[in-house]
Protein backbone atom coordinates (compact mmCIF):
# COMPACT_ATOMS: atom_id res chain seq x y z
CA UNK A 1 0.00 0.00 0.00
CA UNK A 2 1.45 3.26 -0.60
CA UNK A 3 0.47 5.62 2.09
CA UNK A 4 0.51 8.98 0.17
CA UNK A 5 -2.71 7.74 -1.85
CA UNK A 6 -4.08 5.62 0.22
CA UNK A 7 -3.79 7.65 3.65
CA UNK A 8 -2.91 10.86 3.08
CA UNK A 9 -4.29 11.90 -0.56
CA UNK A 10 -7.28 14.28 -1.38
CA UNK A 11 -9.63 12.19 -2.95
CA UNK A 12 -10.63 14.48 -5.52
CA UNK A 13 -6.69 15.52 -6.52
CA UNK A 14 -6.57 11.84 -6.91
CA UNK A 15 -8.92 11.52 -10.09
CA UNK A 16 -7.01 14.18 -11.35
CA UNK A 17 -4.05 12.12 -11.60
CA UNK A 18 -5.93 8.66 -12.49
CA UNK A 19 -5.33 6.49 -15.22
CA UNK A 20 -9.26 6.37 -16.35
CA UNK A 21 -8.42 10.65 -16.50
CA UNK A 22 -5.27 10.82 -18.28
CA UNK A 23 -6.50 8.11 -20.77
CA UNK A 24 -9.19 10.46 -21.39
CA UNK A 25 -7.54 13.11 -21.95
CA UNK A 26 -5.63 11.67 -24.14
CA UNK A 27 -8.65 10.38 -26.38
CA UNK A 28 -10.30 14.41 -26.33
CA UNK A 29 -6.39 15.71 -27.66
CA UNK A 30 -6.65 13.35 -30.73
CA UNK A 31 -10.28 14.04 -31.26
CA UNK A 32 -10.09 17.63 -31.24
CA UNK A 33 -6.46 17.37 -33.52
CA UNK A 34 -8.68 15.24 -36.19
CA UNK A 35 -11.71 17.72 -35.87
CA UNK A 36 -9.61 21.01 -36.38
CA UNK A 37 -7.52 19.53 -39.13
CA UNK A 38 -10.65 18.27 -41.05
CA UNK A 39 -12.20 21.63 -40.49
CA UNK A 40 -8.88 23.14 -41.92
CA UNK A 41 -9.37 21.40 -44.92
CA UNK A 42 -7.75 17.36 -44.45
CA UNK A 43 -10.21 15.54 -46.45
CA UNK A 44 -8.67 11.76 -45.86
CA UNK A 45 -10.17 12.70 -42.57
CA UNK A 46 -14.21 11.60 -42.78
CA UNK A 47 -17.21 12.73 -40.99
CA UNK A 48 -17.55 8.83 -39.73
CA UNK A 49 -14.59 8.87 -38.31
CA UNK A 50 -15.11 11.77 -36.25
CA UNK A 51 -18.57 10.18 -35.69
CA UNK A 52 -17.06 7.32 -34.11
CA UNK A 53 -14.06 8.96 -32.52
CA UNK A 54 -16.72 11.31 -30.35
CA UNK A 55 -19.06 7.99 -29.72
CA UNK A 56 -15.86 6.08 -28.52
CA UNK A 57 -15.48 9.25 -25.70
CA UNK A 58 -18.38 7.59 -23.64
CA UNK A 59 -16.71 4.38 -23.66
CA UNK A 60 -14.81 3.06 -20.42
CA UNK A 61 -10.99 2.72 -21.49
CA UNK A 62 -9.92 -0.48 -21.72
CA UNK A 63 -6.96 -0.54 -19.19
CA UNK A 64 -6.48 -4.58 -19.61
CA UNK A 65 -6.75 -4.50 -23.27
CA UNK A 66 -4.31 -1.49 -23.49
CA UNK A 67 -1.91 -2.98 -21.25
CA UNK A 68 -1.99 -6.02 -23.72
CA UNK A 69 -0.84 -3.31 -26.79
CA UNK A 70 1.49 -1.61 -24.65
CA UNK A 71 3.45 -5.47 -23.99
CA UNK A 72 3.55 -5.51 -27.55
CA UNK A 73 4.37 -2.11 -28.80
CA UNK A 74 6.68 -1.00 -25.72
CA UNK A 75 5.11 2.40 -26.02
CA UNK A 76 2.16 3.82 -24.15
CA UNK A 77 0.79 6.24 -26.44
CA UNK A 78 0.93 3.90 -29.52
CA UNK A 79 -1.13 1.52 -27.05
CA UNK A 80 -3.34 3.89 -27.02
CA UNK A 81 -3.92 4.60 -30.53
CA UNK A 82 -4.68 0.65 -31.39
CA UNK A 83 -7.19 0.82 -28.62
CA UNK A 84 -8.95 4.33 -29.51
CA UNK A 85 -9.12 2.24 -33.35
CA UNK A 86 -10.66 -0.69 -32.14
CA UNK A 87 -13.54 1.85 -30.37
CA UNK A 88 -13.50 3.90 -33.58
CA UNK A 89 -12.70 1.42 -36.51
CA UNK A 90 -13.13 4.29 -39.32
CA UNK A 91 -10.34 6.66 -37.45
CA UNK A 92 -7.93 3.80 -36.89
CA UNK A 93 -5.67 5.37 -39.94
CA UNK A 94 -6.07 8.76 -38.97
CA UNK A 95 -5.57 8.65 -35.04
CA UNK A 96 -2.78 11.10 -34.43
CA UNK A 97 -2.05 12.03 -37.84
CA UNK A 98 1.14 14.28 -38.22
CA UNK A 99 1.33 14.33 -34.05
CA UNK A 100 4.00 12.93 -31.97
CA UNK A 101 3.70 11.71 -28.86
CA UNK A 102 4.53 14.57 -26.81
CA UNK A 103 1.64 16.71 -28.90
CA UNK A 104 -0.23 14.52 -26.53
CA UNK A 105 1.28 13.89 -23.45
CA UNK A 106 2.22 17.17 -22.74
CA UNK A 107 -0.70 19.00 -23.50
CA UNK A 108 -2.68 16.13 -21.15
CA UNK A 109 -0.65 16.85 -18.67
CA UNK A 110 -1.20 20.57 -18.63
CA UNK A 111 -4.61 20.16 -18.35
CA UNK A 112 -3.83 18.46 -15.30
CA UNK A 113 -1.53 20.97 -13.91
CA UNK A 114 -4.17 23.56 -14.37
CA UNK A 115 -6.50 21.99 -13.06
CA UNK A 116 -4.92 20.49 -10.12
CA UNK A 117 -3.78 24.19 -9.54
CA UNK A 118 -6.98 25.17 -9.53
CA UNK A 119 -8.33 22.97 -6.89
CA UNK A 120 -5.22 23.81 -4.76
CA UNK A 121 -5.29 27.15 -4.59
CA UNK A 122 -8.80 27.13 -3.60
CA UNK A 123 -8.32 24.88 -0.83
CA UNK A 124 -5.64 27.02 0.84
CA UNK A 125 -7.65 30.15 -0.06
CA UNK A 126 -10.46 28.17 2.01
CA UNK A 127 -7.49 27.53 4.79
CA UNK A 128 -5.99 31.30 4.90
CA UNK A 129 -9.73 32.19 5.21
CA UNK A 130 -10.20 30.08 8.80
CA UNK A 131 -6.87 31.15 9.53
CA UNK A 132 -7.87 35.02 9.08
CA UNK A 133 -10.55 34.30 11.31
CA UNK A 134 -8.25 33.42 13.89
CA UNK A 135 -6.35 35.77 13.81
CA UNK A 136 -8.93 38.39 14.49
CA UNK A 137 -10.00 35.89 17.44
CA UNK A 138 -7.19 36.29 19.13
CA UNK A 139 -5.92 39.77 18.13
CA UNK A 140 -5.53 40.85 21.80
CA UNK A 141 -4.92 37.08 23.24
CA UNK A 142 -1.46 38.06 24.88
CA UNK A 143 1.25 35.42 24.60
CA UNK A 144 4.50 35.22 25.38
CA UNK A 145 6.90 35.61 21.85
CA UNK A 146 10.09 33.63 21.50
CA UNK A 147 13.09 34.40 19.86
CA UNK A 148 16.04 32.16 19.51
CA UNK A 149 13.91 30.07 20.78
CA UNK A 150 13.78 32.27 24.84
CA UNK A 151 11.47 33.73 25.98
CA UNK A 152 11.32 37.44 24.57
CA UNK A 153 8.88 40.06 24.67
CA UNK A 154 4.78 39.58 24.90
CA UNK A 155 2.81 39.38 21.71
CA UNK A 156 -0.92 38.48 20.86
CA UNK A 157 -1.69 34.86 19.85
CA UNK A 158 -3.60 36.46 16.79
CA UNK A 159 -0.85 38.45 15.73
CA UNK A 160 1.38 35.63 15.44
CA UNK A 161 -1.17 33.69 13.40
CA UNK A 162 -1.01 36.82 11.34
CA UNK A 163 2.90 35.60 10.32
CA UNK A 164 1.46 32.62 9.49
CA UNK A 165 -1.21 33.89 7.42
CA UNK A 166 1.09 36.11 5.43
CA UNK A 167 3.19 33.30 4.36
CA UNK A 168 -0.14 31.42 3.01
CA UNK A 169 -1.13 34.69 1.04
CA UNK A 170 2.22 34.34 -0.54
CA UNK A 171 1.60 31.17 -1.90
CA UNK A 172 -1.44 32.54 -3.33
CA UNK A 173 -0.13 34.96 -5.07
CA UNK A 174 2.61 33.20 -6.48
CA UNK A 175 0.94 29.87 -7.40
CA UNK A 176 -1.87 31.98 -9.06
CA UNK A 177 0.27 34.24 -10.76
CA UNK A 178 2.16 30.55 -12.32
CA UNK A 179 -1.33 29.78 -13.02
CA UNK A 180 -2.51 32.69 -15.29
CA UNK A 181 0.73 32.32 -16.64
CA UNK A 182 0.62 28.49 -17.57
CA UNK A 183 0.69 27.86 -21.69
CA UNK A 184 -0.53 25.10 -23.54
CA UNK A 185 2.29 23.04 -25.63
CA UNK A 186 -0.78 22.38 -28.56
CA UNK A 187 0.95 21.19 -31.46
CA UNK A 188 4.29 21.22 -32.06
CA UNK A 189 5.35 18.30 -34.06
CA UNK A 190 8.69 16.12 -33.49
CA UNK A 191 10.93 18.36 -32.54
CA UNK A 192 8.94 21.62 -31.95
CA UNK A 193 9.41 22.97 -35.32
CA UNK A 194 5.88 21.80 -37.31
CA UNK A 195 7.73 20.03 -39.94
CA UNK A 196 5.12 17.41 -40.63
CA UNK A 197 1.83 19.73 -39.95
CA UNK A 198 3.87 21.80 -42.90
CA UNK A 199 3.81 18.95 -45.12
CA UNK A 200 -0.01 17.96 -43.94
CA UNK A 201 -1.08 21.65 -45.18
CA UNK A 202 1.30 21.75 -48.25
CA UNK A 203 3.24 24.67 -46.55
CA UNK A 204 0.45 27.02 -45.36
CA UNK A 205 1.87 28.67 -42.89
CA UNK A 206 -1.01 29.75 -41.59
CA UNK A 207 -3.07 26.87 -41.20
CA UNK A 208 -0.66 25.30 -39.12
CA UNK A 209 -0.52 28.30 -37.08
CA UNK A 210 -4.27 28.03 -36.99
CA UNK A 211 -4.09 24.47 -36.26
CA UNK A 212 -2.34 25.15 -33.04
CA UNK A 213 -4.39 28.19 -31.89
CA UNK A 214 -7.88 26.44 -32.43
CA UNK A 215 -6.74 23.57 -29.97
CA UNK A 216 -5.10 25.43 -27.45
CA UNK A 217 -8.57 27.86 -27.34
CA UNK A 218 -10.26 24.40 -27.14
CA UNK A 219 -8.91 23.39 -24.01
CA UNK A 220 -8.98 26.94 -22.64
CA UNK A 221 -5.73 28.40 -23.00
CA UNK A 222 -5.21 31.83 -24.50
CA UNK A 223 -1.25 31.12 -25.46
CA UNK A 224 1.01 28.65 -26.35
CA UNK A 225 4.98 28.09 -25.27
CA UNK A 226 6.14 30.03 -28.71
CA UNK A 227 8.97 27.64 -28.53
CA UNK A 228 9.35 24.53 -27.40
CA UNK A 229 11.07 21.31 -28.47
CA UNK A 230 9.13 17.86 -28.53
CA UNK A 231 8.42 18.58 -25.06
CA UNK A 232 7.77 22.03 -22.86
CA UNK A 233 10.53 23.39 -21.65
CA UNK A 234 10.75 21.22 -18.19
CA UNK A 235 11.76 24.29 -16.08
CA UNK A 236 8.23 24.71 -16.61
CA UNK A 237 7.95 21.68 -14.21
CA UNK A 238 10.74 22.72 -12.37
CA UNK A 239 9.09 26.30 -10.98
CA UNK A 240 5.79 24.41 -10.56
CA UNK A 241 7.47 22.11 -7.96
CA UNK A 242 9.26 25.26 -6.61
CA UNK A 243 5.86 26.83 -5.78
CA UNK A 244 4.92 23.71 -4.28
CA UNK A 245 7.92 23.45 -2.22
CA UNK A 246 7.52 26.52 -0.80
CA UNK A 247 3.80 26.30 0.03
CA UNK A 248 5.35 23.27 2.00
CA UNK A 249 7.31 25.90 3.80
CA UNK A 250 4.77 27.84 5.25
CA UNK A 251 2.89 24.53 6.39
CA UNK A 252 5.81 23.56 8.03
CA UNK A 253 6.82 26.74 9.82
CA UNK A 254 3.16 27.29 10.73
CA UNK A 255 2.98 22.98 12.25
CA UNK A 256 6.70 23.34 13.99
CA UNK A 257 5.48 26.31 15.53
CA UNK A 258 2.36 24.92 16.98
CA UNK A 259 4.05 21.74 17.92
CA UNK A 260 6.76 24.21 19.69
CA UNK A 261 3.70 25.85 21.62
CA UNK A 262 2.05 22.69 22.54
CA UNK A 263 4.81 21.79 24.16
CA UNK A 264 5.44 24.52 25.77
CA UNK A 265 1.98 24.88 27.27
CA UNK A 266 0.90 28.21 25.30
CA UNK A 267 -1.49 25.83 23.20
CA UNK A 268 -3.94 23.33 23.81
CA UNK A 269 -4.43 20.70 21.51
CA UNK A 270 -7.99 18.44 21.46
CA UNK A 271 -8.33 15.59 20.77
CA UNK A 272 -10.90 12.89 20.13
CA UNK A 273 -12.49 11.24 23.41
CA UNK A 274 -11.15 8.13 23.04
CA UNK A 275 -7.54 9.36 21.22
CA UNK A 276 -4.76 8.34 22.51
CA UNK A 277 -1.23 10.01 22.54
CA UNK A 278 0.85 7.20 23.60
CA UNK A 279 0.55 3.83 24.59
CA UNK A 280 2.92 4.07 27.52
CA UNK A 281 1.81 7.28 28.50
CA UNK A 282 -1.93 8.07 29.07
CA UNK A 283 -1.76 11.61 29.94
CA UNK A 284 -0.07 12.44 26.24
CA UNK A 285 -2.26 14.13 23.38
CA UNK A 286 -0.33 14.61 20.60
CA UNK A 287 -0.52 17.10 17.48
CA UNK A 288 -0.41 14.78 15.40
CA UNK A 289 -2.03 16.90 12.50
CA UNK A 290 0.90 19.46 12.99
CA UNK A 291 3.13 16.21 12.61
CA UNK A 292 1.83 14.78 9.56
CA UNK A 293 2.11 18.38 8.12
CA UNK A 294 6.18 18.51 8.48
CA UNK A 295 6.53 14.83 7.18
CA UNK A 296 4.72 15.46 3.87
CA UNK A 297 6.31 18.50 4.13
CA UNK A 298 9.70 17.65 4.07
CA UNK A 299 8.37 14.75 1.34
CA UNK A 300 7.54 17.76 -1.05
CA UNK A 301 11.01 19.70 -0.32
CA UNK A 302 12.25 16.56 -1.83
CA UNK A 303 10.19 16.68 -5.21
CA UNK A 304 11.07 19.94 -5.94
CA UNK A 305 14.93 19.36 -6.07
CA UNK A 306 13.87 16.00 -8.70
CA UNK A 307 12.31 17.92 -10.99
CA UNK A 308 15.33 20.45 -10.79
CA UNK A 309 17.26 17.71 -11.79
CA UNK A 310 15.19 16.58 -14.28
CA UNK A 311 15.41 19.58 -16.17
CA UNK A 312 18.92 20.35 -15.96
CA UNK A 313 19.64 16.89 -17.35
CA UNK A 314 16.85 17.65 -20.31
CA UNK A 315 19.31 17.15 -23.28
CA UNK A 316 19.02 18.85 -27.09
CA UNK A 317 15.62 18.88 -28.00
CA UNK A 318 14.46 16.13 -25.29
CA UNK A 319 15.86 13.25 -23.85
CA UNK A 320 13.18 9.99 -22.37
CA UNK A 321 14.69 10.16 -18.66
CA UNK A 322 12.24 13.01 -17.94
CA UNK A 323 9.50 10.82 -18.68
CA UNK A 324 9.19 8.23 -15.90
CA UNK A 325 10.55 11.11 -13.11
CA UNK A 326 8.04 13.50 -14.40
CA UNK A 327 4.91 10.17 -13.53
CA UNK A 328 6.46 10.37 -10.13
CA UNK A 329 7.06 13.81 -9.18
CA UNK A 330 3.69 16.02 -10.66
CA UNK A 331 1.43 13.90 -9.43
CA UNK A 332 2.96 13.39 -5.85
CA UNK A 333 3.88 16.99 -5.54
CA UNK A 334 0.16 17.41 -5.72
CA UNK A 335 -1.08 14.61 -3.21
CA UNK A 336 1.35 15.63 -1.12
CA UNK A 337 0.42 19.34 -1.20
CA UNK A 338 -3.15 19.00 -1.08
CA UNK A 339 -2.92 16.57 2.04
CA UNK A 340 -0.78 19.17 3.85
CA UNK A 341 -3.40 21.50 3.32
CA UNK A 342 -5.79 19.71 4.49
CA UNK A 343 -3.74 18.62 7.54
CA UNK A 344 -2.83 22.49 8.28
CA UNK A 345 -6.80 23.11 8.56
CA UNK A 346 -6.99 19.84 10.68
CA UNK A 347 -4.38 21.58 13.15
CA UNK A 348 -6.41 24.81 13.07
CA UNK A 349 -9.15 23.66 14.41
CA UNK A 350 -7.86 21.39 16.88
CA UNK A 351 -6.22 24.60 19.00
CA UNK A 352 -7.05 26.78 21.65
CA UNK A 353 -4.86 29.32 23.31
CA UNK A 354 -3.83 28.68 26.67
CA UNK A 355 -2.98 31.31 29.57
CA UNK A 356 1.22 31.00 28.69
CA UNK A 357 2.81 29.95 31.83
CA UNK A 358 5.92 31.08 30.14
CA UNK A 359 4.80 34.94 30.07
CA UNK A 360 3.59 34.65 33.15
CA UNK A 361 6.73 33.20 34.82
CA UNK A 362 9.29 35.87 32.62
CA UNK A 363 7.04 39.02 32.98
CA UNK A 364 9.78 40.86 35.47
CA UNK A 365 12.30 39.95 32.88
CA UNK A 366 10.69 41.44 29.94
CA UNK A 367 9.82 44.56 31.36
CA UNK A 368 13.50 45.15 31.13
CA UNK A 369 13.48 47.08 27.15
CA UNK A 370 10.67 49.09 28.29
CA UNK A 371 12.64 50.52 31.95
CA UNK A 372 15.55 51.08 29.35
CA UNK A 373 13.64 53.43 27.36
CA UNK A 374 11.91 55.65 30.04
CA UNK A 375 15.19 55.71 32.17
CA UNK A 376 17.15 57.50 28.67
CA UNK A 377 13.67 59.62 28.13
CA UNK A 378 14.25 60.92 31.70
CA UNK A 379 18.16 61.65 30.77
CA UNK A 380 19.85 58.47 31.74
CA UNK A 381 22.89 56.99 29.48
CA UNK A 382 21.61 54.44 27.37
CA UNK A 383 24.60 52.26 28.00
CA UNK A 384 24.93 52.23 31.28
CA UNK A 385 21.60 51.66 32.14
CA UNK A 386 21.62 48.71 29.89
CA UNK A 387 24.30 47.18 32.50
CA UNK A 388 21.98 48.29 35.34
CA UNK A 389 19.42 46.53 34.52
CA UNK A 390 20.98 43.30 32.96
CA UNK A 391 22.47 42.62 36.82
CA UNK A 392 18.48 43.30 37.65
CA UNK A 393 17.60 40.47 35.60
CA UNK A 394 20.06 38.49 37.36
CA UNK A 395 18.74 39.96 40.81
CA UNK A 396 15.01 38.46 39.54
CA UNK A 397 16.47 34.98 38.07
CA UNK A 398 18.28 34.03 41.90
CA UNK A 399 15.51 36.06 43.96
CA UNK A 400 12.41 35.16 41.79
CA UNK A 401 11.19 38.18 43.78
CA UNK A 402 9.31 41.19 42.51
CA UNK A 403 9.83 43.03 46.15
CA UNK A 404 14.02 42.51 45.60
CA UNK A 405 13.75 43.52 41.80
CA UNK A 406 11.67 46.87 42.83
CA UNK A 407 14.62 47.47 45.60
CA UNK A 408 17.13 46.88 42.89
CA UNK A 409 15.69 48.97 40.90
CA UNK A 410 14.92 52.19 43.23
CA UNK A 411 19.35 52.28 43.60
CA UNK A 412 19.03 53.97 40.40
CA UNK A 413 17.53 57.11 40.18
CA UNK A 414 16.20 57.42 36.57
CA UNK A 415 14.08 54.43 37.35
CA UNK A 416 12.81 54.98 41.12
CA UNK A 417 9.74 56.68 40.03
CA UNK A 418 8.57 54.52 37.58
CA UNK A 419 5.50 52.36 38.12
CA UNK A 420 6.81 48.85 37.86
CA UNK A 421 3.51 47.37 38.60
CA UNK A 422 1.86 49.17 35.89
CA UNK A 423 4.32 47.77 33.61
CA UNK A 424 4.47 44.09 34.96
CA UNK A 425 0.22 44.76 32.88
CA UNK A 426 1.09 42.12 29.77
CA UNK A 427 -1.06 44.19 27.78
CA UNK A 428 0.84 47.43 28.58
CA UNK A 429 3.78 45.08 26.93
CA UNK A 430 2.09 44.22 23.22
CA UNK A 431 2.37 47.11 21.30
CA UNK A 432 0.50 47.60 18.07
CA UNK A 433 -0.53 43.97 18.01
CA UNK A 434 -3.98 43.95 17.79
CA UNK A 435 -3.96 47.20 15.30
CA UNK A 436 -1.59 45.32 13.17
CA UNK A 437 -3.57 42.30 12.89
CA UNK A 438 -6.41 44.53 11.70
CA UNK A 439 -5.10 46.63 9.34
CA UNK A 440 -3.21 43.65 7.84
CA UNK A 441 -6.54 41.74 7.19
CA UNK A 442 -8.22 44.76 5.86
CA UNK A 443 -5.94 46.36 3.57
CA UNK A 444 -4.49 43.11 2.05
CA UNK A 445 -5.72 39.44 3.43
CA UNK A 446 -9.46 40.68 2.91
CA UNK A 447 -8.43 42.17 -0.77
CA UNK A 448 -6.70 38.99 -1.75
CA UNK A 449 -9.23 36.43 -0.69
CA UNK A 450 -12.04 38.08 -2.54
CA UNK A 451 -10.43 37.13 -5.38
CA UNK A 452 -10.71 33.36 -5.17
CA UNK A 453 -13.62 31.29 -4.27
CA UNK A 454 -12.54 28.93 -1.80
CA UNK A 455 -12.91 25.27 -1.81
CA UNK A 456 -14.18 23.95 1.63
CA UNK A 457 -11.63 21.07 3.13
CA UNK A 458 -13.40 18.33 5.25
CA UNK A 459 -12.01 17.80 8.26
CA UNK A 460 -8.66 15.26 8.45
CA UNK A 461 -9.46 11.80 9.98
CA UNK A 462 -7.01 11.05 12.89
Amino acid sequence: MDALYERYADREMLEFFSEERRYRLWRELWLALAEEQHALGISVISEEALKEMRKALNKRVNLEKAAEYEKKTRHDIMAHIHLFGDDAPAARGIIHLGATSYDIVDNADLLNIRDALNLLISRIAFFTGKLRDFALSYSDFVTAAYTHLQVAQPTTVGRRAAYWLSDFCRDIENLSRFRSELRFRSIKGAVGTQSSFDFLFKNDSSKVKELETRIAKRFGFDKTYSVASQIYSRKVDSELLDLLASFGVSAHKFATDVRLLCAFGDFLILSGEEQVGSSAMPHKTNPVWAERVCALSRYLFSLSEYARQTAAHNWLERSLDDSAARRIYIPRAFLAASAIVKLCYGTLTSLRPAKSRTLEENLPLLVMEPLLILATMEGADRQKTHSFLKKAASVFRETNSIESLKSFLRENPALKEIDLDDLLKPERLVGRAKEQVEEFIKGEVDPLLSRFKPSKIEQPEV
